[in-house]
């Protein structure tokens, strides 16, 4: 969603939640029950599950209320 979406911020502090829906409509629901999820994961993303995402995630967003 992250590169699909870039504004994706800025449009929920707006309140508008329109194209995140579309997105997860497209992406994952439409999919529904057909996939295990690491393999929805795979389909979404084009790569296995990797950490590596998720503790660049909690760096950014702790680096910015922590200042570190």
């Amino acid at each position: 969603m992250q590169k699909d979406l870039p504004e994706r911020r800025n449009q929920i502090t707006q309140g508008n939640f329109h194209n995140i829906k579309q997105w997860l409509k497209e992406k994952v629901y439409h999919y529904g029950n057909l996939y295990d999820p690491l393999e929805l994961i795979k389909k979404i993303t084009g790569e296995e599950i990797n950490i590596k995402h998720y503790l660049t995630y909690l760096n950014e967003k702790y680096a910015q209320l922590y200042g570190f």
